[in-house]
């Protein structure tokens, strides 16, 4: 059964779930740029559970080499990253300030629509939603931004030119607008916190600090700064929409291109322990600012971790095609059950 999934995921994979976004797409601002709906060769009842992912996990503990029929293969791992070339231009880039051409697939006939809404680690999302959007009647418009977690009021500090994001506040204000304006059924919300710097009182303040083996520490009380943007877009989308925030990802911290065909035949070498990838006070915080405002709260971990470890394959897909974002294939193997965790399946 599994291998079939996973030969059905990777064929969806290499030929694409929608053509949206195009370069020759819709150039009129504000209007979303509509999909071609693709047939899926896997049914989301034909994916494990929430339940049994969490059993696969476990089980992936015990593995002592990488499986033949690796999902994807040894080669791939890098290049097939999580999102293909018309997924990634539903990504806004750096400089953009606003949502020129959203992005909408799934469903193009649905009366009810999800909205994705954050930085990468909401982008990696994107094949399951796609398929659960697809799958259930339904649409998903993506307002997405690289670096640019969703907390309104919030300017990120923009390491790479050592400067204010101010792109990343423009469109999160530009993000919430549209929000509004199309009163979608759902708001799914993530953003990534590794790393995380903002703009208080005109100077750069870093919400942790790195660690011994590639690791990343949060600064609990900075972390206030995060919980206190998330709860200004909660807020801001008011009670017309359910909210789900949908809790980040572990950081591994090891490049599974590089690791796992290092160490074929040592699996264990490129798990990593959940206590260095799992920033779970942040975790715990972000899900406490979701219901104190009235939002939903799902947490991944237990998908891609133990309660002691995070292995790097998981009932034959790779989990991580990097360090830090999640593998295509295991998050298409995930749709199930992140449909099932945001109520979208009968």
């Amino acid at each position: 059964m599994r291998n079939r999934v996973g030969a059905a995921l990777l064929a969806l994979a290499l030929l694409g779930t929608l053509q949206a976004c195009s370069e020759d797409g819709n150039d009129d601002k504000g209007e979303p740029t509509p999909i071609t709906a693709v047939e899926t060769p896997v049914s989301l009842s034909d994916l494990p559970t929430g339940e049994r992912v969490v059993e696969d996990v476990s089980a992936a503990v015990e593995t002592a080499q990488v499986p033949a029929d690796l999902d994807p293969p040894l080669p791939w791992i890098a290049t097939l990253g999580t999102l293909q070339p018309a997924e990634q231009r539903c990504v806004a880039p750096y400089a953009a300030t606003e949502l020129e051409s959203p992005c909408v697939v799934g469903d193009p006939e649905a009366t009810e629509e999800i909205v994705l809404w954050g930085d990468s680690h909401a982008a990696q999302w994107m094949p399951a939603l796609t398929q659960i959007a697809a799958q259930t009647g339904r649409s998903l418009r993506v307002m997405v931004k690289y670096g640019c977690p969703p907390l309104l009021g919030l300017t990120p500090w923009l390491p790479a030119e050592d400067r204010p994001y101010t792109e990343c506040t423009e469109f999160n204000d530009a993000a919430v607008e549209m929000i509004r304006e199309v009163d979608p059924e759902l708001v799914v919300m993530s953003g990534a916190v590794r790393g995380s710097s903002f703009v208080v009182d005109g100077e750069q303040v870093e919400l942790g600090r790195a660690a011994p083996g590639n690791g990343w520490r949060l600064d609990a009380e900075r972390d206030e700064i995060w919980q206190q943007g998330l709860a200004s877009s909660i807020d801001e989308i008011g009670d017309e929409s359910r909210v789900v925030v949908l809790g980040d990802t572990p950081y591994p911290g090891v490049d599974a291109g590089v690791c796992l065909p290092a160490n074929s035949a040592q699996l264990g070498r490129c798990a990593v322990p959940r206590s260095r990838a799992v920033i779970s006070e942040h975790n715990e915080a972000e899900a406490a600012t979701a219901t104190e405002h009235g939002a939903e709260h799902v947490d991944p971990t237990s998908w891609i971790c133990t309660e002691q470890t995070c292995p790097a394959v998981v009932a034959g897909r790779v989990v991580y095609w990097d360090s830090f974002h999640l593998g295509r294939s295991h998050v298409l193997g995930l749709s199930r059950a992140l449909g099932e965790s945001l109520d979208l399946l009968e």
